[in-house]
């Protein structure tokens, strides 16, 4: 029995009595009885500050829940949360998951012989009053509902960071040289879009939902619209950090392709007695290029 208790004194300040009695494969009934008997409930530390989450002020906390709703995942059988990615993502995840908690860490590789697949990190955190706070906001339920119940509790001046975990998680901005640039945030077949239309029509941007067999994507292809997105959730990402460079670095490939398709569209409009060849010459850009500017600004 002594045993036992200095087991349960070692675990208790990471874990509740419920996943103790797990990993010890003893009754929950008799995990308490020894917290209980031994006072240990008075020394218990746990691995976040569960205020953070009643009462949201935190950039951090705002981020993380966009993030825990593009990519978490929340156990059915205990109390964990876990969030995986490739393991150069988790490494900007990590700086702020670190801020708002005591988080474990896991890397593996992954095995498939007709990709060539990179190395994955799971990071997990253990915590009932987490659990159940994220449960009661449709965390579980998140695939197919919208999450309007955890963004009635973030303050308006914390959205852009709600929206940009959920970026980093499921979102990607495309660009490439000459061809049509795209903003996609991607879902199961059955999301519920309700809040990201709501906050993009606030944006006013164009969006289009794609509906297939097996998911569905909320979808921005005018760059202008793209920027929109972008100053909403990048605003700030120079001065605190927040948010994956990568993504960011893809934004701004479009914002500065806009930038170039501004001036093209400057120079025809001075110079629309031309004929379609000289332009084609003098702005060494494609026939499609040169049409589509046409057809889209002029």
């Amino acid at each position: 029995m002594m045993e036992l208790i200095e087991q349960v004194k070692v675990l208790y300040p990471d874990f509740g009595t419920t996943d103790i009695a797990k990993m010890l494969r003893v009754r929950q009934k008799t995990i308490k009885k020894i917290v209980d008997d031994n006072n240990f409930n008075l020394i218990k530390n746990r691995r976040i500050n569960i205020d953070d989450f009643y009462n949201i002020q935190k950039k951090e906390i705002s981020y993380l829940l966009g993030l825990i709703w593009a990519d978490g995942h929340l156990s059915k059988r205990d109390n964990t949360l876990s969030i995986e990615c490739i393991s150069e993502d988790m490494i900007s995840f990590k700086e702020n998951l670190d801020k708002v908690g005591r988080w474990s860490y896991h890397h593996r590789k992954r095995i498939d012989e007709r990709t060539n697949t990179r190395p994955v990190t799971n990071a997990y955190i253990c915590d009932s009053l987490l659990h159940e706070f994220l449960k009661e906001n449709d965390y579980l339920e998140k695939s197919k509902k919208s999450p309007d119940k955890i963004t009635s509790k973030i303050p308006d001046k914390l959205l852009s960071y709600f929206l940009l975990g959920m970026i980093d998680g499921d979102g990607c901005f495309y660009y490439k040289e000459n061809l049509a640039s795209q903003f996609v945030l991607a879902g199961t077949v059955n999301q519920n879009w309700s809040f990201f239309e709501k906050k993009f029509k606030e944006l006013s941007t164009n969006y289009k939902i794609v509906i297939t067999n097996s998911s569905s994507v909320i979808r921005v292809t005018n760059k202008k619209d793209i920027k929109k997105i972008g100053n909403f959730v990048y605003s700030t990402i120079d001065d605190d950090n927040i948010g994956l460079r990568r993504k960011y670095e893809k934004y701004k490939q479009i914002v500065s392709s806009l930038i170039e398709n501004e001036k093209l569209v400057e120079y025809i409009k001075n110079n629309k007695d031309k004929k379609i060849k000289q332009l084609l010459i003098e702005l060494n850009i494609s026939r499609f290029r040169l049409n589509k500017l046409i057809k889209d600004n002029i």
